[in-house]
């Protein structure tokens, strides 16, 4: 695994850590919630070259209710004027009125419905849920 995907892995891994993410050690056959104590063993034991698959759902497999959800928090990003263009250079200006409450509030909500939203998937990071092998349907 390249140094990038090994970090981009665990920041993933670690902001999901509340959310009891499943993942699926190589090694073994059935999905286990990743612990910090399983983070340890496996991104800084120096002889470990096995690395947890969290299970994660695509963007697309948002559902109609999950759509809505998502939409009225990013509403609320937008009604508080956030990209407004001025004179000003643009990036200068949007950091100036960026409502920092919603950037936790996106990504806490996108972590709590395991959505993948860093691109894991399409690098083989992770493993796709799916009907037939839904670890999360309790």
């Amino acid at each position: 695994m390249k140094r990038e995907d090994k970090q981009l892995l665990l920041q993933d891994l670690c902001s999901r850590l509340p959310y009891r993410v499943k993942v699926q050690i190589p090694i073994m056959n059935d999905a286990i919630t990743l612990t910090c104590g399983d983070i340890s063993a496996y991104f800084f034991s120096p002889d470990n070259k096995v690395f947890p698959k969290p299970y994660l759902r695509p963007m697309s497999s948002m559902t109609e209710e999950e759509s809505a959800e998502l939409s009225n928090i990013i509403s609320e990003w937008f009604d508080k004027e956030l990209f407004y263009l001025t004179e000003e250079p643009f990036l200068e200006y949007a950091l100036s009125r960026i409502n920092y409450t919603i950037s936790p509030l996106l990504f806490d909500w996108l972590n709590a419905h395991h959505f993948d939203f860093r691109n894991l998937l399409s690098k083989g990071l992770a493993i796709e849920v799916t009907e037939d092998n839904n670890p999360y349907k309790d």
